[in-house]
């Protein structure tokens, strides 16, 4: 008599609850996220409701996206998934990529994706899941497959030409080079429409020119750079990347016309420490020994300074607790226009910690450091909403989070600043190499001198394998995916400068 009874005050709570569902559902209809949002929380806690928490904590997510409290929502979303019906799933994975990939939570979007049937999703959402499929394979390394769906998201789609860019990118990492040309210009002419610096068009024009120059098809990259409009945040990139091919092409007296722009006052506080080796070895080609010297001892003096610091910091600190304190400090008075003005409180070099914004991995993080940041205040000044346990709730949600990207987010500081001492110890070496050129190059000019003899040439050395060179410590930079490869801790190329 007792299970009967038991199991009768249990279905009856079921139906009960089902009221209180559909009158929330209409709260939410009517746009009231906060009265929805407390008898939503109240079902999701009750254990009477578990066969339909899947849908509770969907609507939750509702409630709190409304609010514009997204990462709460994603919280809900995975808790909807885990506990909702099969049937119900392709609806709950949908919402869930499609938030945690606007607020940029990857471990959402991770978790996502990992469930994610294709089979089971409408035909007009199955691009938008391609192209997130594509930038996760991208991430992951896996570049063939990476090629594979961002080639399936189709023309005139929102996403076409930033799948294309991707697209790209995955090719130009498997060395298919006319393809990810091919892709590159594609995403180019997508976005004729939008403006000549509009970003999307110039990234793509960036790729199309750094594909060119893997393809040692010089002059045609440097056409390419030239595209590059001058108000474009590309800009000083191209500066910089268009003097190698210039280099690799013996254009030496235009290369050195670039130098005039990337080591103008306005990019003092820029951190290129190749542009400055680049320099003394085009001066070197040239045979213009005392202006070698010259960018030689300006190189010690910034870069040397620099590594030293930084060495430095990095030995007193080993936890990354420091370089968050640090970076965070430093974007809170870059925002102010303090930066510059503050720029020896800070234990990191500053132009360290102002490239550290040029690390996309760095940005993203700190993006969604700050946007936990912001919910949390939200949350906060939601009176007198913030006052009830759902709002609780949510807020210890998004500190959670908050918690686990900060630790994300000082691994990723860390692992770029180890990645930029490695750098310039490398750059060191290659300074110190350029000094032994030097030395001979001086011999030789004084020899040229005694013997009455003033005339000079220079030339490229014809031997183009990547071997040769870096067989004797130099290397020549291809482009490789997105990046440069000095980005990721490679360096020089030199030929054979004669002076005779």
């Amino acid at each position: 008599m007792k299970f009967y009874l038991a199991t009768f005050l249990f279905w009856t709570a079921i139906a009960q609850a089902s009221p209180e569902l559909d009158r929330a559902k209409s709260l939410n209809e009517s746009k009231m996220f906060e009265d929805a949002s407390k008898i939503l929380y109240q079902l999701s806690a009750n254990s009477r409701y578990r066969k339909e928490h899947g849908e509770i904590y969907y609507e939750l997510a509702k409630s709190f996206a409304g609010l514009e409290l997204k990462q709460a929502a994603i919280f809900s979303l995975i808790k909807a998934v885990n506990s909702g019906r099969r049937d119900e799933l392709s609806k709950y994975l949908e919402v869930l990529s499609a938030l945690s990939f606007e607020v940029g939570d990857d471990v959402g979007l991770n978790y996502a994706l990992s469930k994610i049937n294709l089979r089971s999703f409408p035909e007009e959402q199955k691009p938008i899941l391609y192209f997130r499929f594509g930038q996760a394979y991208l991430k992951a390394g896996d570049f063939k497959k990476a090629a594979t769906v961002f080639a399936k998201v189709p023309n005139g789609h929102r996403l076409y030409s930033k799948a294309r860019y991707f697209l790209g990118l995955a090719l130009s990492e498997v060395n298919s080079l006319r393809n990810s040309y091919s892709a590159f210009t594609q995403s180019v002419n997508s976005r004729a429409d939008e403006g000549i610096v509009d970003d999307e068009r110039v990234a793509a024009l960036m790729g199309r020119a750094r594909v060119l120059y893997h393809m040692k098809r010089w002059n045609e990259s440097l056409e390419a750079y030239r595209m590059i409009p001058r108000d474009s945040k590309y800009f000083h990139d191209m500066l910089f990347e268009s003097s190698w091919a210039m280099l690799r092409a013996g254009k030496f007296r235009s290369a050195l016309s670039n130098f005039q722009s990337l080591h103008s006052e306005y990019y003092d506080n820029y951190f290129y420490p190749e542009a400055t080796l680049l320099r003394a070895i085009i001066y070197l080609y040239i045979c213009k020994i005392d202006e070698v010297n010259k960018v030689v001892k300006v190189y010690e003096k910034t870069y040397g300074k620099v590594n030293k610091q930084l060495k430095s910091y990095l030995k007193r600190n080993k936890s990354p607790k420091n370089d968050i304190a640090n970076y965070l400090a430093m974007r809170g008075d870059l925002k102010r226009g303090l930066a510059t003005k503050n720029a020896n409180n800070y234990d990191i070099p500053y132009l360290i910690l102002r490239h550290l914004n040029r690390s996309s991995k760095v940005r993203a993080r700190a993006g969604y450091y700050f946007n936990l940041e912001k919910e949390i205040s939200q949350i906060e000044n939601m009176n007198p909403w913030s006052t009830s346990t759902v709002a609780s709730y949510a807020k210890a949600t998004v500190q959670k989070r908050k918690r686990g990207s900060l630790i994300r987010l000082g691994r990723a500081i860390r692992e770029e600043l180890l990645k930029y001492t490695k750098e310039l110890n490398d750059f060191d070496d290659q300074k110190e190499l350029i000094k032994f050129e030097l030395v001979s190059a001086e011999k030789e000019d004084a020899r040229k001198k005694l013997e009455g003899r003033d005339d000079f040439d220079a030339e490229v050395n014809p031997v183009s394998s990547r071997f040769n060179f870096r067989k004797n410590g130099y290397e020549y930079w291809p482009f490789q995916g997105e990046y440069w490869l000095d980005e990721i801790g490679n360096y020089h190329y030199l030929g054979v400068s004669r002076c005779e």
